[in-house]
């Protein structure tokens, strides 16, 4: 599996330096790491694997989670933004199944009328 490693988000003045990993050692789960670039502490949101709850897996790509039909693909620095913009910027560690839907459907392309 390639790594990507510490990539780096401009959101105003601010530079966010984050990474996505996946884990198997407590179950299957995909971990996206986010630290304010010249600051203590780091927002860690967590996407374990569930009833229903999908991340990599062989068939998924790593970083892609999915769950009710919808997925986020963690290496796009959109998505990336979105779950800061829903977390807000905090030194905690989220669950990524929380943010989740609301994520999705600011990826969804618009519904044509």
């Amino acid at each position: 599996m390639a790594r990507r490693g510490i990539r780096s988000l401009l959101i105003g003045a601010n530079r966010f330096v984050w990474s996505v990993r996946h884990s198997c050692g407590d179950g299957r789960r995909e971990v996206v790491r986010l630290r304010r670039e010249g600051e203590p502490g780091q927002l860690v949101i967590v996407f374990q694997a569930g009833d229903g709850r999908l991340v990599a897996d062989g068939f998924r790509h790593a970083g892609q989670v999915a769950c009710g039909g919808r997925s986020l693909n963690l290496n796009r620095p959109g998505v990336i933004r979105a779950l800061l913009d829903e977390a807000g910027w905090q030194v905690a560690e989220l669950d990524g199944w929380d943010l989740f839907a609301a994520v999705a459907a600011r990826s969804e392309p618009p519904q044509r009328g």
